[in-house]
């Protein structure tokens, strides 16, 4: 029979690692606004993108120190806002120096034509 003082001593092993708190608020919503600026942000003008990467921002300040969980889904939310906002940005100056030039430049003249 073994000695009760012997298994008084026994400790269940630890995990590995430490566990996370609680998932981030503001790296969810980072995601969730991504995905939807990604699908749907041409309609809106990449306003949800540009939400998007501010509160992607915001979540991985939250998440840097470990102390919540949430890092992934805030860069995801992160790289779906800069993927969506990028084409945006583009056809912004591209129509905007499409008015300018049209604007600048002359009308040719229908009754001067050959």
């Amino acid at each position: 029979m073994s000695d009760p003082d012997e298994t008084r001593g026994f400790e269940p092993p630890q995990p590995y690692g430490q566990p996370y708190g609680e998932s981030s608020g503001w790296a969810i919503c980072a995601l969730v606004t991504g995905i939807f600026g990604v699908l749907v942000g041409w309609c809106l003008l990449g306003i949800p993108c540009i939400a998007a990467v501010i509160v992607g921002h915001k979540a991985l300040a939250e998440t840097r120190d470990n102390m919540r969980s949430g890092r992934g889904m805030a860069i995801a939310g992160l790289t779906m806002g800069y993927l969506g906002l990028t084409p945006a940005v583009i056809l912004f100056f591209w129509v905007g120096i499409g008015l300018l030039g049209s604007a600048v430049l002359p009308s040719p003249d229908p009754s001067t034509a050959p």
